[in-house]
This record gives C-alpha cells, structure tokens and sequence, in this order.
C-alpha cells in the first residue's frame, strides 16, 4: 500500500506515470479503483504496452492520454530493426526534444513498448506531467536522462526544469507526504519483496544528504571567515542538522542497511562535530562490528580529534 501510495502522491496532477512490473503497477491501480487514490494520474504499465489492446485502453478511457495513432495502425505495430548503426541525435516532432537514439549495438530492435514509449513523450511531457517511476530500469529512458530530475521516488520528464536532483519538493515528500510504516519496526516481518522499496527510501535518504554536501562546505566556509554573520550561521546550522536528522531518520527505517550510517558520520567529521560522530560510529561499530567501513571512519575520526587540539 506504502509504495504505491507515495508513487502516486508524487506525481502532480493529471501526471502520467510510467512503471513497469507487476509490484509498481497493480498496487497502484488497486488504490485509484478501490479506494479513489489519485485516480487523476495515468499509470502506463511498460509491459502491458505491447498488447494492441492496451495502447487503445491508453487512448479511449479516462483519464486519456494522448497517442498519435489510429487503433488500426496500433494493431499492425510490430518490433522493428533499428535503422541507425551508430548514436543518432534527433528532434522529437511535436514536443521539440533533442534526443539521442542509441545506435543497433545498444539497441538491435526497436519494440512496440518503446515505440509507443517514444509517442507517449513525444505527445505529452509538454503539456503534463511525465514521470518514470524509479523502478524503471535506466534503459527504458536512457534516452531523455538530460531532461530528467529526480523528484522523491520518481523522475520527471521535465524539459523546463534544471535536470538533476530536486532537494525541495524530495525534502518535502519525504517529511510530509510520503508513509513509510512498519520499516524499522522489530515485531514487523517484512517479506523480501519488501526490501526492494525500502531500499528506493534509502536512496532518497541519501541523495537528499549528498544535495546539501557542497553548499554545506560552502557556508562552514562562509561562516569561519565572517564570524558576525550570525544569520549565515543559523542557517548553516539548521541545515545541518536537518540533514544529520533525516540520515538519522533513514537509519531507524533500516538499521541493517550501513550506508546512510557512512554518509551520516562523514558529514559529522567534515563539520567538526566530533562528539556526536563518536555516538554515531559507536552505535554503527555495535551494529556492524568488524565492518571496514566504520574501523576506517574510526581511524579518520581519531586524526581529526588530534589535528583540531593541536
């Protein structure tokens, strides 16, 4: 229900969301059928793309999305060989895109899935919001990465929008909108499918940290050469500590998983907060004992203790 719940919240509205399984597609029909989820947002199911009658599902039942073929010529479309050798730069007819295609030793044939792929962008992602879900293999969207940004757990196809990670609107679906029950929960036995989404949540985790690092060195430098900027500082401080809390918070969501604990006692060590970093890394040392990992940020925590005395 979670998962499929916080794909849907992160689409804006009349969205259309690409996925591409059984766990990222059915879940997600159940709660628009069942219970009025967001039944504004289109979900297209990459492998049902292939079957005739589904493409025509797309183009005739609400909520409609555009495609620029007939039903007749959606029933003779079948995969083709790739015309191209090499990599072709092209122009997408009706949203202007500037894509590469890749060439036949990327991609020999060309399937229905993504040829209908390619006309579901082409007609839609300027006039609504076009999302890949983050359980779509990169292969399927390789082709328009560069106009692509991360938004939470999906990526939106978003020509006008600066590519990349989007902090904000990531920050807000994590600490406002997104359900994540039971994860962390000691009495709760998850199946192993469920591992697979937790680990979508410790990416974003993560990525969100990794977003900040940069302008976080950028202020503690600000802030050690203007020591009257009492505003920079507050800022400096509470972003880092919003930061250090959400890693914290992702740890309690996956106490098995050693990454956010890494990230987390790094960015303590390169923001001189030595005591917290020691309560960090003696918890992640109990959990994971022996890990090199940690006996390496041991190591390093114990030469920036020494450089700071000196």
């Amino acid at each position: 229900y979670d998962l499929a719940y916080n794909l849907l919240m992160s689409c804006d509205r009349d969205g259309i969301l690409i996925t591409t399984g059984d766990n990222d597609t059915f879940p997600l029909w159940a709660l628009q059928e069942a219970f009025g989820i967001r039944r504004d947002v289109r979900v297209v199911n990459l492998g049902l793309l292939g079957a005739s009658w589904y493409a025509k599902e797309l183009r005739h039942t609400a909520p409609v999305v555009a495609l620029p073929f007939e039903d007749d010529y959606l029933d003779q479309l079948a995969t083709q060989p790739n015309p191209t050798q090499d990599a072709t730069p092209i122009t997408m007819r009706r949203s202007g895109l500037h894509i590469v295609m890749p060439g036949k030793e990327q991609m020999p044939l060309i399937s229905v899935q993504k040829q209908l792929l390619y006309a579901l962008v082409d007609a839609n992602c300027v006039e609504r919001p076009f999302y890949f879900a983050m359980t779509v293999a990169p292969q399927w969207w390789r082709e328009f990465a560069p106009f692509c940004v991360r938004q939470g757990l999906v990526y939106r196809l978003a020509p006008t929008l600066p590519a990349g990670f989007d902090y904000e609107r990531t920050r807000r679906l994590l600490d406002t909108v997104y359900s994540m029950r039971r994860f962390g929960d000691p009495a709760a036995h998850l199946a192993p499918v469920s591992q697979e989404p937790l680990m979508l949540y410790v990416d974003c985790f993560i990525r969100r940290a990794y977003a900040v690092r940069g302008k976080l060195d950028s202020m503690r430098t600000a802030v050690a050469a203007d020591t009257t900027d009492h505003i920079l500082r507050a800022t400096y401080e509470t972003l880092l500590q919003e930061t250090i809390a959400g890693l914290s918070r992702c740890i309690a969501l996956a106490p098995r998983e050693g990454r956010p604990r890494v990230v987390q006692i790094e960015m303590l060590l390169e923001h001189a907060q030595f005591a917290v970093a020691q309560e960090k890394l003696s918890q992640a040392q109990a959990q994971f004992p022996g890990e090199a990992d940690f006996t390496g940020l041991a190591k390093d925590l114990a030469r920036s203790i020494k450089k700071n005395n000196r």
